[in-house]
């Protein structure tokens, strides 16, 4: 029973992952920075591998097994803020400094990788206690909003760089012989 509900989360995952796609812009941006594709498919593919993995074998942990699992949760998706923090850092220092327009598709993804990431992922409505299969259904419930967080992130990254080489490109910048 647990597992079942566990998929629908996933299910919901990507049904929620690709309106939030398509709410950013990234969906349209696709046709122009191709490597957008990579994000977009990875997350599907996580959630349906996560999905079909919990299908086929589903099993709860002891209490201290899934107890320890949203620590490495919790460090993963520390790490991916770290990462988006930086580099929300250096793109304002870069584009501060230059004359260019930040790109607005960017703040969009990293906004609403932050949105998944801290707001839907971090807030906890309730703690089971002593049952580990309700943990493992939290457990995933956080696993969702963290898959989409993380491919946000790498999808405004992507656009970043995107930014970044055309502007190097427009600049003459780049070592390519004619």
């Amino acid at each position: 029973m647990e597992s079942s509900c566990v998929c629908v989360f996933y299910i919901i995952g990507i049904i929620v992952w690709i309106y939030l796609w398509i709410y950013s812009g990234a969906m349209k941006s696709q046709k122009v920075i191709k490597t957008l594709y990579i994000p977009f498919c990875l997350c599907i593919l996580f959630m349906l591998a996560n999905a079909l993995i919990l299908g086929c074998f589903p099993a709860v942990g002891d209490v201290v097994l899934e107890e320890s699992l949203f620590n490495f949760l919790e460090k993963r998706a520390q790490l991916t803020l770290q990462v988006s923090a930086s580099v929300l850092i250096v793109a304002t220092i870069i584009y501060g400094v230059s004359h260019e327009k930040f790109p607005t598709l960017f703040i969009r993804l990293e906004t609403l990788s932050f949105v998944c990431l801290i707001g839907l992922m971090a807030p906890v409505t309730w703690i089971p206690v002593n049952k580990p299969a309700w943990l493992m259904i939290l457990r995933h419930a956080q696993t969702v909003p963290f898959l989409m967080g993380i491919f946000l992130c790498v999808a405004g990254i992507m656009v970043l760089l995107n930014d970044l080489s055309e502007i190097a490109e427009d600049s003459g910048f780049t070592n390519q012989k004619d």
